[in-house]
């Protein structure tokens, strides 16, 4: 992989969460909840990741502060999809302009 194709996956990346995190204030600032749906996957997912970090530990194959990363990264990225892609294609409610 050369440079370019490091910066423009790097672009890509940032991008993703620069305009997830927009929509998210957006919506926020309009006085738009997030749906009990999107906590409901977080939590699953926060529950996915504690279940692989003990799988992980009882290896022994990475860092025990690699692995206290990993559970909350998976809801970080299930809110930041919902806000870079649910926002715009599930629909706003209609106490809200649609983002």
């Amino acid at each position: 992989m050369n440079v370019f194709e490091k910066v423009a996956a790097l672009t890509g990346v940032i991008q993703f969460g620069i305009g997830a995190i927009a929509a998210l204030l957006y919506r926020r600032s309009a006085g738009v909840s997030l749906p009990k749906w999107v906590h409901i996957v977080a939590l699953v997912s926060f529950l996915v990741g504690i279940g692989l970090v003990w799988q992980s530990q009882e290896v022994g194959g990475t860092p025990l502060w690699r692995d206290l990363i990993a559970p909350l990264l998976l809801p970080v990225f299930t809110y930041l999809s919902y806000g870079f892609y649910g926002a715009r294609h599930l629909g706003a409610s209609k106490k809200g302009p649609r983002t």
